[in-house]
């Protein structure tokens, strides 16, 4: 009996020790990235889980063998599928779907879906509406309750459609969520003992540096909130892009299927089009700059006549400076010209004056010369008697 007993001891504190090892497991999962103060807590909740443990197993042995077996068993196993279900619970995820659907009337399967929005509790967080003239389209960014995602989506799938596409994806973020609850609450200890420090500070310099220490502190805070309040709005609330159209049927022409004479057409078409919108836009041009040529042509008008008479003027009194100028080389000239003429005249009376005593000294020359040849003959005969 006392064998018996001892199995059926070790047999719950296996499983009991089976349940601490999973619940740790957990634990190091989900919190790998915290801080030291809390890796200390957490090992002070496992050794303070272990001793209840402990007092849970040694308190069982008093009681009957068969009924341990039972309830260790029985508990062992609820205690195994209520840790997962609330592991599974607590899981953070962030659902995001992408549709696109074709429809045969884009207005009414607008419609629908507006209605299909409201009766779900969501919202239109964005919608782009696209007019051309192939197709109607319209771009959804959709928030839905997390709890009627997938019924959103098949209510979305019954619509009447030519094309379905669908795809969705979740993004787990329970290990960052996780990691920012173990921040925050290191970060409110800090806030707390920069509180208590503040209390008993007994001078200014140690006042101010705990106040500074203390307000980094609070933004850290409030930064981790915000950022907890990002995760737990994206986790309530999922995401539906759909982008559904309508094809405006014979609009779309394959080029490939028009003719050569159809693309000539087509072509010329365009380019007659773009030679109108050019004049119809050298037109606008014209039109818009009216008024501006209204007020130069008023207050250039008047300016320009008036440059002109100063431009007149101003050539008249040139052409006039000329001509006095013209008339008074012309005095010049006639006056240099006469002096010239009368120094000419008194340099030929001056030679014709020297030719004139030039000839009669000469011819007093010749005729002194010739009484001197008559006298040397007599001369000579006086000096022969």
């Amino acid at each position: 009996m006392v064998k018996r007993d001892r199995m059926c001891s070790i047999r719950k504190l296996s499983n009991m020790s089976l349940i601490a090892v999973l619940l740790v497991m957990l634990m190091i999962m989900g919190g790998c990235s915290s801080s030291a103060s809390d890796l200390a807590s957490s090992s002070s909740a496992n050794t303070a889980e272990n001793s209840e443990l402990a007092n849970a197993s040694t308190q069982s042995e008093a009681l009957p063998a068969a009924t341990e077996d039972s309830k260790a068993e029985g508990n062992s196993q609820e205690a195994g599928a209520s840790t997962l279900n609330s592991a599974a619970e607590q899981r953070k995820l962030i659902y995001r779907a992408n549709l696109v659907m074709e429809v045969q009337d884009y207005e009414a399967s607008k419609q629908r879906i507006q209605d299909m929005i409201h009766l779900s509790g969501g919202y239109i967080l964005e919608f782009n509406d696209q007019y051309s003239e192939y197709e109607r389209a319209g771009l959804y960014k959709i928030k839905v309750p997390a709890q009627g995602f997938q019924s959103m989506l098949e209510q979305l799938n019954k619509l009447e459609h030519l094309r379905y596409e669908r795809s969705y994806s979740a993004t787990d973020v329970t290990e960052e969520y996780v990691d920012l609850e173990a921040r925050l609450k290191v970060a409110k200890v800090e806030e707390e003992r920069l509180l208590s420090f503040m209390e008993q500070a007994k001078n200014t310099s140690d006042l101010l540096k705990f106040s500074e220490d203390l307000t980094a502190s609070q933004e850290k805070i409030e930064r981790i909130q915000g950022r907890m309040n990002y995760l737990n709005q994206n986790v309530s609330m999922s995401t539906i892009e759909l982008r559904l159209y309508e094809t405006i049927v014979g609009a779309k022409t394959s080029t490939l299927e028009q003719t050569f004479g159809e693309r000539l057409g087509r072509t010329l078409q365009e380019s007659v089009k773009s030679l109108i919108d050019l004049l119809q836009g050298l037109v606008l041009l014209l039109t818009a700059m009216l008024p501006f040529l209204v007020v130069i042509a008023l207050v250039g008008l008047p300016v320009g006549w008036l440059v002109r008479k100063s431009n007149q003027r101003r050539q008249e009194r040139h052409n006039q400076r000329q001509l006095e100028l013209q008339e008074r080389n012309k005095h010049l000239y006639a006056s240099t010209h006469q002096q010239s003429e009368i120094v000419v005249a008194d340099t030929a009376d001056t030679v014709k004056k020297e030719d004139v005593s030039r000839k009669e000294a000469t011819a007093r020359n010749e005729e002194t010369a010739q009484k001197e040849e008559k006298t040397e003959p007599v001369s000579g005969i006086d000096n022969e008697k």
